[in-house]
């Protein structure tokens, strides 16, 4: 009677011993892994160079939902045959697989080389070009533009115009400037602030 029961109690022992293993070995493991990573170029995903200079790719960043940062893992295609003497097109590939065999979906940064730079890089406000604040207000700050240009991507704007002075009624325009390495000049581009009485007062 002892023997079997100590027989028992020692399968008990083993099954238990087992179901643990199994549940462990499910927990570092996980379910499996269908999920691709993902690739995210870093800056531009089109540029032009100007023929006979040089080209460095700004690379990629990969991350995967098991695997985390892969970026050390992404295969690049198409640097080398980036001909900077001769105009054209040339696209460059990033591309990687996690731990699990999932492939992310390929990035494609397009580059073209071109004789000379004669495009004008091209200025965007970042908030609207009429703003209308009360006077007596808090210190105006300005949202500012942002440049971008074919070749030199982007670039720090000169801010002129009128300084707003929110203590005085009136009108003030600021404007925006710039010029790219080749010397093209961007087409200004201007913001006006009205500092307008405040309602209830004549």
């Amino acid at each position: 009677m002892l023997t079997r029961t100590l027989k028992n109690a020692m399968n008990l022992l083993k099954n238990t011993i087992y179901i643990l293993l199994l549940t462990l070995s499910f927990a570092c493991t996980g379910p499996d892994d269908t999920t691709a990573p993902v690739v995210v170029l870093q800056g531009r995903t089109t540029l032009d160079i100007v023929k006979g200079s040089t080209y460095t790719d700004a690379g990629a960043i990969a991350r995967d939902n098991v695997d985390g940062y892969i970026t050390a893992n992404i295969v690049v295609g198409g640097v080398d045959a980036v001909k900077t003497n001769e105009i054209g097109e040339y696209p460059i590939t990033h591309n990687v697989s996690d731990a699990a065999g999932n492939a992310a979906d390929t990035k494609i940064r397009t580059v073209t080389v071109i004789e000379s730079d004669t495009t004008p890089p091209v200025i965007t406000l970042n908030e609207d070009a009429v703003i209308t604040i009360t006077a007596g207000a808090d210190a105006y700050e300005d949202d500012e533009a942002s440049a971008t240009d074919n070749v030199d991507g982007y670039l720090e704007l000169v801010v002129g115009g009128d300084t707003v002075d929110t203590s005085k009624v009136g009108t003030y325009t600021i404007t925006y400037n710039v010029s790219d390495a080749a010397g093209n000049k961007a087409v200004e581009v201007k913001r006006t602030v009205t500092v307008k009485i405040p309602e209830g007062i004549l």
